[in-house]
């Protein structure tokens, strides 16, 4: 059937690697030059079939980058699930939000920094001292841009990771939120500073006991 289906694609990441599309029409091969999009602006690509070329009445694909270690993912790192449109369709705009980085969720080199700003940091209120880590954009030093910063409790589980039962065994997991702050530093940077505390004293941030007189108080929340 005669077709000019037009994709439109955009990603936030700048990459050198070339955009293919792939799937039941060429029998998912991942870097046909055939099937290469077009750049036609900064992270935007294109790609229309040719008129006159048969396609299956409902197209199913997805987008590489070269490579199934190097495929469309969602914004937390995530496999995605394979994209539909009808051959009728004119054209589609379409949005991927991160890639594959040969198998990997992300490119190890564009990964935030880690910095310990001391382990001996005063809190008066409490009488107690506190481990402070930082979290860095991967270009901080080489740049002079500047950046919002997001303040986190509990830097013990968000750098150091936490222990989960896996199979019998205790394996160190991220938390499953950081992946997604992780991706999306690589678009939008920022800096996030964490206090750490641990075992018997992780309580007591969150719960005082003070008594008055006769009246005994439990307060929540103490900063």
């Amino acid at each position: 059937m005669s077709s000019s289906l037009r994709l439109e694609l955009s990603t936030p990441l700048s990459d050198d690697r070339p955009v293919f599309v792939s799937g039941n029409f060429c029998d998912w091969l991942p870097d046909l030059p055939q099937f290469q999009m077009q750049a036609v602006g900064q992270n935007q690509f294109v790609y229309e079939f040719p008129k006159g070329m048969a396609l299956p009445k409902t197209l199913e694909y997805k987008y590489t980058r070269g490579g199934w270690e190097h495929v469309e993912l969602d914004s937390s790192g995530e496999s995605v699930a394979n994209r539909t449109v009808s051959r009728a369709v004119s054209s589609k705009r379409e949005y991927v939000p991160h890639w594959r980085w040969f198998g990997m969720p992300f490119n190890p080199a564009f990964l935030p920094k880690i910095e310990l700003l001391g382990d001996t940091f005063k809190v008066p209120r409490l009488i107690q001292t506190r481990q402070v880590h930082v979290l860095l954009p991967h270009d901080y030093e080489q740049s002079d841009k500047r950046y919002p910063v997001l303040y986190l409790h509990d830097g013990q589980n968000l750098f150091g990771g936490v222990l989960v039962m896996e199979a019998g065994r205790l394996t160190r997991k991220w938390p499953f939120w950081l992946p997604d702050i992780i991706m999306r530093s690589s678009s939008s940077p920022l800096i996030m500073p964490t206090m750490s505390v641990s075992g018997s004293l992780r309580l007591s941030v969150l719960v005082q006991v003070r008594a008055e007189g006769s009246t005994t108080w439990i307060l929540f929340g103490i900063p």
